[in-house]
C-alpha cells in the first residue's frame, strides 16, 4: 500500500524470488554442512596420516570458496534485491524487527570469510592444531549464520507471540525454530555429502576415488537418519489449521508433496550407487545428476514452506499481497484505492472503472497471478466465470479458498476489479441481461422443437424436479450434493380429452455434445466412494443415469423420470453455462 508496484505480469514477482533463492539457499546449506565436512575430513587426514586426503581437500577446498564464497555471496545480494522489488512491505518489517539479528549475521559471515581464505591460502603453511582451530571457526560461523537466519525465515510461517507482542525473541524463537534448525542442519550435512562427490569422482587413482566417495555417500545418507523426525518435527509444529490449508486445500501443492519423497529416493539411489560403481563414467554421471536432483529437492522444500503460511507473508500479521491484517476493516469501509500512496485514482467513478480496477488488480492480485504468463496465470483461473460470477469469487475468495487473501476494498472497488478482469483482460462484455445465460461467452441458443398445434397428434412435455444441485468442486474436503438433475416428462395424445401415454413408448435424453464429459470437470468421481460408501462410475450420477439414456416409468407419479443426471455448468470449450 506504502510502495510502488512493480508489474511484473508474464514471469511474477513469486517466480523470480524462488529462482534466485532457491539457488542461493541450495548453496548456503552447503556452505553449513560443508564446513564440518572440512573439518572432519582434516581431522581423518592428520588420524590415517593420508597426504591423498589432504591433497583431495585442498582442491575440494578451491571449488567450495568459489562456490559458497563468490557465488554464494553474490546471490545472497540478489535475494535483497528481488525481495526489496517485489514485496517492500514485508521486506522492511523484516528490516526493522530484526535489524540487530541481520547485524549479528553480517558479523558471523564475516567470520565465515575471514576463516575460509585463511584455511585456503595458508592450508600447506599452518601446523596441524593451527589448521583444525580454523577449520573448525568457519564451521562453527557458517552454523552460527544458519541459527540466525533460521529464525527469521521462519518467523514468517509462524509468527508466534510477536504478533501481541512485537518482541525481538518472540519472533525470532517461533513456533517452527527448533525443529526448522535441526531438519536444515541435517539437509546441510546431507549437501556436505552430496557436493563432495563432485571433486571426488575426478581422483586419478580408482582405489582411493572409490574410497571417498564411499566416505561422501556416508555424509549423504546418514544424516537421514535425524531428517525425517527432524521434518515431521517440523511438520507438526506448523499450526494445524495452516496444514489444513497448504496440504489439503492447496492443489498447488500436489505436485511438490509427489516431488520430495521422490527426489528423497533418487538421491539415496544414486548415493548407492557411487558407492558400489566401478566405472568413472557411471561415477561422475551419477554425482553430476546430483546437483540438479538436490536443487530441485531444495526447491520442493521450499516451496512447501511458503505454500504453508498461504495466504499470508508474514504469518497472521500480512497478507501476500502486502496488506496488513490490522488494516483490512479499516480498508473495507474506506476503499483500497483511498489508501494506495502510488495509486492514480483514489476513488471508484463510472469514467474511471476499468482503470480503477486495473490498480486494484496491481495492488491486491499481481502479488501471486501473472497475466498469460508462466505460474499462476489469472486467465485460465478467471476465465471460467462471467463477471457476476467474479463478484461471487471475490465475495466468498478466502472462504473456500483459504489460502488465498480476502478481498480487501469496498463494494465499488471489487465490482471495478470484476470488470477490469472480464473486459480487459478476458475480452468479455461486462454486462449481461437479466435472465440471459451466465455464460464466459457467446453461447449458441437452445433449439426448440417445431411443435405445429394443428397438426401434430402428440405433446411431450418435460420438466426439472431437480436442477443443478449445490456442487462444491471441492470434494477432497466436502460436499454438499453429489452432481445429478432429474428431469421428467410426460408425453400426451391430443384431443378432446387428452390421453396419457405410458405404455409402447420409449422417451430418452441426452445431454447437449459440449456438457457430455462431467467427470473431466469435477472431482466428485474420484472421492465418491469416500463419500457415499461406494464406487460410482465416471460420468454417473447416484442412480446410475449417464449424459444420455433413457427415462423410468414412475406409475405411482404417472410421469417418466431420468433422475441423478450427471449435468454440470462446466462445458468442453471452457465456457460456464448456468443454464445448459
Amino acid at each position: 500500500m506504502n510502495y510502488p508496484i512493480w508489474e511484473l505480469t508474464y514471469i511474477g514477482g513469486p517466480s523470480l524470488i524462488a529462482l534466485i533463492a532457491v539457488t542461493h539457499v541450495y548453496i548456503a546449506h552447503l556452505a553449513v554442512g560443508g564446513g564440518v565436512f572440512l573439518w572432519l575430513t582434516d581431522i581423518k587426514g592428520f588420524r590415517e596420516n593420508s597426504p591423498e586426503i589432504h591433497g583431495y581437500l585442498k582442491k575440494h577446498i578451491s571449488f567450495f570458496l568459489l562456490l559458497t564464497m563468490v557465488f554464494g555471496a553474490v546471490s545472497g545480494v540478489g535475494i535483497w534485491f528481488i525481495i526489496a522489488l517485489v514485496n517492500p512491505a514485508a521486506t522492511t518489517i523484516l528490516i526493522h524487527n530484526f535489524v540487530f539479528g541481520w547485524a549479528i549475521e553480517w558479523v558471523f559471515f564475516f567470520g565465515e570469510i575471514a576463516a575460509l581464505l585463511i584455511y585456503y591460502y595458508y592450508f600447506d603453511r599452518m601446523d596441524r592444531k593451527t589448521r583444525l582451530r580454523i577449520a573448525f571457526l568457519y564451521a562453527v560461523f557458517a552454523w552460527l549464520s544458519l541459527f540466525i537466519i533460521n529464525g527469521i525465515i521462519d518467523f514468517m510461517l509462524t509468527s508466534g507471540k510477536w504478533i501481541e507482542t512485537q518482541n525481538f525473541w518472540d519472533g525470532f524463537f517461533n513456533p517452527t525454530y527448533w525443529p526448522s534448525l535441526f531438519f536444515r542442519t541435517f539437509i546441510a550435512f546431507t549437501f556436505a555429502g552430496l557436493f563432495g562427490y563432485v571433486t571426488t569422482v575426478f581422483l586419478e587413482n580408482e582405489k582411493f576415488r572409490r574410497r571417498m566417495l564411499r566416505y561422501c555417500t556416508k555424509w549423504l545418507l546418514l544424516p537421514m537418519l535425524g531428517l525425517i523426525p527432524s521434518a515431521l518435527w517440523y511438520y507438526y509444529a506448523v499450526p494445524l489449521s495452516f496444514r489444513e490449508v497448504a496440504f489439503g486445500m492447496n492443489r498447488d501443492l500436489t505436485p511438490f508433496l509427489h516431488l520430495l519423497p521422490g527426489m528423497t529416493a533418487l538421491i539415496f539411489l544414486l548415493g548407492i550407487v557411487l558407492s558400489v560403481a566401478s566405472g568413472r563414467g557411471v561415477q561422475k554421471a551419477a554425482a553430476f545428476l546430483l546437483i540438479p536432483v538436490g536443487l530441485f529437492w531444495m526447491g520442493g522444500f521450499e516451496y512447501t514452506r511458503e505454500i504453508a503460511r498461504k495466504p499470508y507473508v508474514i504469518a497472521n500479521f500480512m497478507y501476500s499481497n502486502s496488506i496488513p491484517v490490522a488494516e483490512v476493516e479499516l480498508l473495507n469501509r474506506e476503499g483500497v484505492l483511498k489508501h494506495a500512496k502510488w495509486s492514480a485514482i483514489d476513488k471508484v467513478t463510472a469514467e474511471n472503472r476499468l482503470e480503477a480496477g486495473r490498480e486494484i488488480f496491481n495492488l491486491e492480485c499481481l502479488a501471486c497471478h501473472t497475466v498469460g504468463g508462466i505460474r499462476n496465470d489469472i486467465l485460465p483461473l478467471a476465465g471460467k466465470f462471467p463477471y457476476r460470477g467474479l463478484l461471487a469469487q471475490l465475495t466468498g475468495m478466502s472462504k473456500i479458498r483459504r489460502y488465498m487473501p480476502p478481498f480487501v476494498g469496498t463494494e465499488e472497488e471489487k465490482a471495478a476489479l470484476a470488470a477490469y478482469i472480464t473486459s480487459e483482460l478476458l475480452h468479455r462484455e461486462v454486462a449481461e441481461p437479466p435472465g440471459s445465460p451466465a455464460s464466459g461467452g457467446a453461447l449458441e441458443e437452445t433449439q426448440i422443437p417445431p411443435f405445429d398445434p394443428k397438426k401434430d397428434e402428440y405433446v411431450l412435455l418435460a420438466w426439472n424436479s431437480a436442477g443443478m444441485q449445490e456442487v462444491s468442486d471441492c470434494d477432497e474436503l466436502f460436499s454438499y450434493l453429489p452432481p445429478g438433475n432429474t428431469v421428467e416428462a410426460q408425453l400426451l395424445k391430443r384431443g378432446p380429452q387428452p390421453v396419457l401415454i405410458s405404455e409402447g413408448v420409449e422417451l430418452s435424453y441426452k445431454v447437449e455434445d459440449q456438457h457430455a464429459n462431467p467427470a473431466g470437470h469435477d472431482s466428485f468421481w474420484e472421492f465418491s466412494e469416500a463419500l457415499y460408501g461406494r464406487k460410482i462410475e465416471a460420468g454417473k450420477g447416484l442412480e446410475g443415469k449417464g449424459v444420455e439414456g433413457v427415462f423410468d416409468w414412475d406409475a405411482e407419479k404417472e410421469i417418466h423420470r431420468a433422475k441423478g443426471v450427471p449435468l454440470l455448468p462446466y462445458r468442453e470449450d471452457g465456457k460456464f453455462d448456468a443454464y445448459p
